[in-house]
């Protein structure tokens, strides 16, 4: 991905005129040379290599318990057209199984994953969201909601050539602790066989 400066043909009697769009600027992909977006002359571009590099940092940040080889990219998604990009980072030793859950309520082994939401159409922010998924799923179950999330506007101004993740670590263990709870709310959950087929076959 590229900065392009953004000009304006007019056509005049004498030929045609190019002016120069001084307050904008052009997002081009190099390998397609295709313009993905004309954004603002403030907006700073975040290459993919960046995000996932401050996603590893982020890792270290909210779980300084783990190194950044524990780390994985497990899955990555984007539209043919390169607008944006989702980078799914996974957890994939038992160093995090979430010991604080107690041993009678812990059928399986979860995990931290953190989601890369990455643009160059300045349609999205740059965005990290730190969650859990169930490490034996074959799917990658990931639960509902993000446990926190650290959001970037694709402004200069507030991304400059590093960026910080502040962590509360007060209100980080109190997520974790409602987390242990919506497992024990999960598992009193229980379905009947009769009823059990259905459900499954409607997932």
């Amino acid at each position: 991905m590229a900065e392009h400066p953004v000009f304006v043909g007019m056509r005049t009697i004498s030929g045609e005129l190019r002016l120069s769009v001084p307050s904008n600027k052009a997002i081009v992909n190099t390998k397609t040379n295709r313009v993905l977006a004309v954004v603002s002359r403030d907006y700073r571009l975040v290459t993919n290599r960046e995000a996932l590099n401050w996603a590893y940092q982020c890792c270290q940040t909210v779980f300084p318990e783990t190194k950044p080889g524990e780390w994985e990219v497990k899955a990555s998604d984007a539209p043919a057209t390169g607008g944006h990009c989702f980078i799914d980072l996974v957890h994939n030793s038992t160093a995090l199984d979430f010991k604080f859950v107690p041993a009678k309520d812990r059928p399986d082994a979860f995990g931290p994953f953190i989601r890369v939401t990455n643009s160059y159409n300045g349609l999205r922010a740059l965005a990290f969201d730190i969650g859990f998924y169930r490490k034996v799923c074959t799917n990658g179950m990931i639960l509902p909601e993000s446990m926190i999330r650290f959001k970037f506007n694709h402004l200069q101004r507030d991304i400059g050539e590093a960026i910080s993740f502040e962590v509360d670590d007060k209100r980080l263990s109190q997520l974790k602790n409602s987390f242990s709870e919506y497992l024990g709310v999960l598992r009193e959950c229980l379905v009947t066989y009769p009823n059990f087929q259905p459900l499954l076959c409607g997932v």
